[in-house]
């Protein structure tokens, strides 16, 4: 079994986040994942673009019994970056056999695509597994 990234890109209307819908695949990549903090699945390679910071105090988890964990946002390592943080961040490159560079490229795409759409925007995350 695998890890998996759950977010939810939002926007700021007035002095709340609200949702946007966006088009990222949300492929597995671990290169992705040690890029936004997750330290279990980083290999030292990879410079985090800051530390996991916790859900922004704005956001409570939706517990969901069924799952054992917010069926949303997943079951640990929660963390929130704003597109600017991102569209700045070195890209981290792929080492030995990991092709996992296009999702990363996919992401930052998406990233752009929806700050050029909002202007900054916020992206919370967590992790399953």
């Amino acid at each position: 079994m695998g890890v998996e990234l759950n977010y939810q890109f939002q926007k700021q209307v007035s002095t709340k986040w609200v949702p946007v819908t966006d088009c990222f695949s949300n492929d597995r990549s671990y290169l992705l994942y040690s890029w936004l903090g997750l330290k279990e699945r980083n290999d030292g390679t990879v410079t985090a673009i800051a530390p996991l910071r916790g859900l922004p105090e704005d956001m409570e988890l939706c517990w969901d019994d069924e799952y054992g964990w917010d069926d949303s946002l997943g079951e640990h390592s929660y963390s929130w970056l704003l597109s600017d943080e991102i569209l700045a961040a070195a890209r981290p490159i792929p080492v030995g056999c990991d092709d996992s560079g296009p999702v990363v490229d996919e992401f930052c795409s998406e990233v752009k695509k929806i700050h050029e759409l909002y202007g900054a925007v916020r992206i919370v995350l967590g992790f399953t597994g």
